[in-house]
C-alpha cells in the first residue's frame, strides 16, 4: 500500500490522538512515515497499512497466530456472525453521540470494516496482535488499524464517542477516558449457548456463565441497554474446521478430538451490552486489564 494513502487515513485522526508513553499530543512528520511526539517518541507507519505503537510487546505467537486470525477471518467474511454486525451498527446508531468508534481489540478488522460503510460512522481498530492488524488492513485499510495495548490507548481523553470491545477483554478506565461527555461502551460477550457443540463434544460443560463479566460492566458502567442474540448455522467441513481452530477452546489442543466432520452445525449465543459513564472521563490512570 502506497505510503501516501496510509497517511491520509490517519491525517484527520492525529488531533485525537496522544502518544501512549507520555501521552503528549501526536503529529504526522512531513513525509507521512511516522507520528511523533515532543517527547520523542516516533511510530513509524508500515507499508502494510498499520502503526505499531506496541514496538517493543511480546505478541501472543504460540496462541493468536496468524492462522488463528486467517480462520477466523473466513467464518466471518461468510456471514456467520453478520447479525452481530448489525445489531451493532444500531446499536451505535442509537447510543453514540457522534460517529468517532474504537474497536478495540479488532482482531482481523471485520467489524471496524463493516461499520465503514456507508458514511454514518468514523471508525479506528486496534489489537495488540501485529498479525492481526496487519491482516485487517489486507486488501486495503478503509480505516486506521493499530497495534496497541488496551491499558495505554493511543487517543487522547475525551476524543470518541463509543468504544466497541467485542468477545476481547476490557479495560474500562481507559475505555472512560477516551470517551467524550455522553460516550458509550457497546461490549459483546458469550452466552450461555454459544459454541456449545464444541463444548459438548469436548466432554465438559455445554454451557457458559457470563455472570462475572456482566457484574463488572455493571459495576464499571451505567447499563443502557442489554439485547441477546441467539442462532444456530449449519456448517460446512471447512467452516467446522476453521471454528475448532479460531475458538480459545482449543487452546489447550482437546479440540483436536473433534473431527470437523462430527460438527455440522454451530450455536451463535452472544449478550451485547450498551454502557456510559457514571461520571464525566476522567484523565486518570487505569489500573488494569479485565476480561
Amino acid at each position: 500500500m502506497k505510503i501516501e494513502r496510509i497517511a491520509a487515513l490517519y491525517t484527520p485522526w492525529v488531533p485525537r490522538m496522544q502518544c501512549p508513553l507520555c501521552h503528549r499530543s501526536l503529529t504526522l512528520d512531513a513525509p507521512g512515515h511516522s507520528l511523533r511526539c515532543e517527547g520523542g517518541h516516533c511510530f513509524a507507519l508500515s507499508a502494510k497499512g498499520y502503526v505499531n505503537f506496541v514496538p517493543n510487546q511480546a505478541q501472543r505467537q504460540a496462541k493468536y497466530d496468524k492462522a488463528l486470525f486467517e480462520s477466523r477471518g473466513r467464518i466471518l467474511a461468510q456471514g456467520l456472525y453478520a447479525p452481530v454486525a448489525d445489531a451493532l451498527r444500531t446499536l451505535a446508531a442509537q447510543y453514540a453521540l457522534g460517529p468517532l468508534l474504537l474497536d478495540a481489540g479488532c482482531g482481523e478488522g471485520y467489524y471496524t470494516r463493516f461499520l465503514s460503510q456507508g458514511g454514518a460512522f468514523e471508525p479506528a481498530g486496534m489489537d495488540l496482535e501485529k498479525e492481526a492488524v496487519a491482516l485487517a488492513c489486507h486488501g486495503g485499510a478503509v480505516a486506521p488499524f493499530l497495534a496497541a495495548d488496551l491499558n495505554h490507548l493511543p487517543f487522547a481523553s475525551g476524543s470518541l464517542h463509543a468504544v466497541l470491545n467485542i468477545l476481547t477483554p476490557a479495560c474500562y478506565p481507559e475505555f472512560q477516558r477516551v470517551l467524550a461527555p455522553g460516550g458509550v461502551v457497546l461490549k459483546v460477550i458469550p452466552g450461555e449457548d454459544y459454541l456449545r457443540e464444541i463444548r459438548t463434544g469436548l466432554g465438559g460443560a455445554s454451557g457458559y456463565s457470563n455472570a462475572r463479566v456482566v457484574r463488572h460492566f455493571e459495576e464499571s458502567l451505567q447499563t443502557l441497554h442489554r439485547a441477546r442474540l441467539r442462532y444456530t448455522h449449519p456448517l460446512s467441513p471447512q467452516q467446522a474446521a476453521d471454528f475448532l481452530r479460531m475458538t480459545p477452546l482449543s487452546f489447550s489442543g482437546s479440540a483436536q478430538r473433534i473431527a470437523p466432520e462430527m460438527l455440522d452445525e454451530i450455536t451463535i449465543d452472544l449478550e451485547v451490552l450498551v454502557g456510559k459513564p457514571f461520571c464525566e472521563p476522567s484523565d486518570k490512570t487505569n489500573p488494569g486489564l479485565w476480561r
